[in-house]
Protein backbone atom coordinates (compact mmCIF):
# COMPACT_ATOMS: atom_id res chain seq x y z
CA UNK A 1 0.00 0.00 0.00
CA UNK A 2 1.37 3.19 -0.83
CA UNK A 3 1.41 6.04 1.84
CA UNK A 4 1.35 9.67 1.07
CA UNK A 5 3.63 12.10 2.99
CA UNK A 6 2.57 14.31 5.47
CA UNK A 7 2.96 17.60 3.40
CA UNK A 8 1.12 15.93 0.11
CA UNK A 9 -1.63 15.01 2.32
CA UNK A 10 -2.00 18.71 3.67
CA UNK A 11 -1.51 20.48 0.41
CA UNK A 12 -4.21 18.08 -0.72
CA UNK A 13 -6.87 18.81 2.00
CA UNK A 14 -6.21 22.25 1.85
CA UNK A 15 -7.01 22.09 -1.79
CA UNK A 16 -10.32 20.36 -1.40
CA UNK A 17 -11.19 23.25 1.49
CA UNK A 18 -10.51 25.72 -1.32
CA UNK A 19 -12.23 24.05 -4.15
CA UNK A 20 -15.43 24.13 -1.56
CA UNK A 21 -15.20 27.95 -0.34
CA UNK A 22 -15.26 28.77 -4.02
CA UNK A 23 -17.99 26.81 -5.12
CA UNK A 24 -19.69 28.13 -1.63
CA UNK A 25 -18.61 31.71 -2.50
CA UNK A 26 -19.56 31.60 -6.30
CA UNK A 27 -23.44 30.15 -5.42
CA UNK A 28 -23.96 34.04 -4.81
CA UNK A 29 -23.21 34.84 -8.61
CA UNK A 30 -25.26 32.14 -9.86
CA UNK A 31 -28.14 32.75 -7.52
CA UNK A 32 -28.65 36.01 -7.55
CA UNK A 33 -29.19 36.50 -11.23
CA UNK A 34 -31.53 33.91 -11.39
CA UNK A 35 -33.83 35.25 -8.38
CA UNK A 36 -33.81 38.66 -9.37
CA UNK A 37 -34.97 36.79 -13.01
CA UNK A 38 -37.71 34.92 -11.69
CA UNK A 39 -38.97 36.70 -8.34
CA UNK A 40 -39.75 40.50 -9.98
CA UNK A 41 -38.64 43.23 -7.67
CA UNK A 42 -41.41 43.14 -4.75
CA UNK A 43 -40.46 39.02 -4.00
CA UNK A 44 -36.86 39.82 -4.49
CA UNK A 45 -37.32 42.35 -1.75
CA UNK A 46 -39.10 39.92 0.87
CA UNK A 47 -36.32 37.37 -0.36
CA UNK A 48 -34.06 39.27 0.87
CA UNK A 49 -35.37 40.57 4.00
CA UNK A 50 -36.45 37.35 4.95
CA UNK A 51 -32.12 36.34 4.54
CA UNK A 52 -31.15 39.29 6.29
CA UNK A 53 -33.29 38.89 9.27
CA UNK A 54 -32.33 34.82 9.46
CA UNK A 55 -28.52 35.40 9.38
CA UNK A 56 -28.93 38.29 11.89
CA UNK A 57 -30.78 36.11 14.20
CA UNK A 58 -28.36 33.12 13.70
CA UNK A 59 -25.87 34.63 15.35
CA UNK A 60 -28.11 35.45 18.23
CA UNK A 61 -29.34 32.04 18.92
CA UNK A 62 -26.39 30.39 18.29
CA UNK A 63 -24.63 32.19 21.31
CA UNK A 64 -20.69 31.33 20.26
CA UNK A 65 -21.63 27.43 21.26
CA UNK A 66 -20.12 25.93 17.48
CA UNK A 67 -17.00 28.22 18.42
CA UNK A 68 -16.77 27.06 21.99
CA UNK A 69 -17.15 23.34 21.02
CA UNK A 70 -14.54 23.66 18.35
CA UNK A 71 -12.41 25.00 21.14
CA UNK A 72 -13.37 23.05 24.19
CA UNK A 73 -14.11 19.40 22.33
CA UNK A 74 -11.05 18.24 21.55
CA UNK A 75 -9.52 18.77 24.82
CA UNK A 76 -11.92 16.35 26.07
CA UNK A 77 -10.44 12.78 26.78
CA UNK A 78 -13.28 10.59 27.84
CA UNK A 79 -16.53 10.39 25.63
CA UNK A 80 -18.41 10.95 28.47
CA UNK A 81 -17.56 14.19 28.42
CA UNK A 82 -17.65 14.95 24.79
CA UNK A 83 -21.21 13.48 24.80
CA UNK A 84 -22.50 15.87 27.79
CA UNK A 85 -20.49 18.85 25.44
CA UNK A 86 -22.59 18.12 22.39
CA UNK A 87 -25.97 17.19 24.32
CA UNK A 88 -25.57 20.50 26.21
CA UNK A 89 -24.66 22.79 23.73
CA UNK A 90 -27.75 21.18 21.41
CA UNK A 91 -30.24 21.54 23.77
CA UNK A 92 -29.53 25.12 24.80
CA UNK A 93 -29.30 26.23 21.01
CA UNK A 94 -32.70 23.90 20.73
CA UNK A 95 -34.05 26.53 23.75
CA UNK A 96 -32.54 29.50 22.68
CA UNK A 97 -33.89 29.60 19.13
CA UNK A 98 -37.02 28.45 20.49
CA UNK A 99 -38.21 31.33 22.42
CA UNK A 100 -36.45 33.73 19.89
CA UNK A 101 -39.13 32.10 17.62
CA UNK A 102 -41.69 32.26 20.19
CA UNK A 103 -40.86 35.88 20.51
CA UNK A 104 -41.27 36.16 16.88
CA UNK A 105 -44.60 34.66 16.67
CA UNK A 106 -46.01 36.84 19.73
CA UNK A 107 -44.77 39.85 18.02
CA UNK A 108 -45.29 39.34 14.37
CA UNK A 109 -47.98 41.83 13.68
CA UNK A 110 -45.63 44.61 15.01
CA UNK A 111 -42.61 42.97 13.41
CA UNK A 112 -44.46 43.41 10.03
CA UNK A 113 -44.64 46.22 9.36
CA UNK A 114 -40.78 47.25 10.92
CA UNK A 115 -39.47 44.77 8.71
CA UNK A 116 -41.63 44.61 5.99
CA UNK A 117 -42.08 40.67 5.72
CA UNK A 118 -45.38 39.65 5.54
CA UNK A 119 -47.34 37.37 8.34
CA UNK A 120 -47.06 33.96 6.59
CA UNK A 121 -43.16 34.30 6.47
CA UNK A 122 -42.45 35.19 10.19
CA UNK A 123 -43.53 31.17 10.46
CA UNK A 124 -41.25 30.23 7.87
CA UNK A 125 -38.24 32.75 9.35
CA UNK A 126 -38.61 30.90 12.66
CA UNK A 127 -38.52 27.59 11.07
CA UNK A 128 -35.03 28.80 9.27
CA UNK A 129 -33.76 30.07 12.70
CA UNK A 130 -34.47 26.56 14.70
CA UNK A 131 -32.83 24.17 11.67
CA UNK A 132 -29.54 27.01 11.09
CA UNK A 133 -29.17 27.30 14.79
CA UNK A 134 -29.12 23.73 14.81
CA UNK A 135 -26.85 23.41 11.46
CA UNK A 136 -24.40 26.32 13.15
CA UNK A 137 -23.83 23.46 16.37
CA UNK A 138 -23.44 20.34 13.91
CA UNK A 139 -20.83 22.02 12.03
CA UNK A 140 -18.94 22.88 15.42
CA UNK A 141 -19.08 19.21 16.33
CA UNK A 142 -17.91 18.12 12.87
CA UNK A 143 -14.62 20.35 13.20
Amino acid sequence: MLRMPHYAKFVKDIGLVGIAQILTNARGFILIPILTKTLGAADYGIWAQLAITVNFLIPLTSLGLPNALIRFLPASKEIKDMGEQIWSSVFVTLGVSLAVGLLLLLFANPLQHIVQIPNPFIIFIVFLIVTQSQNNISSGIIQ
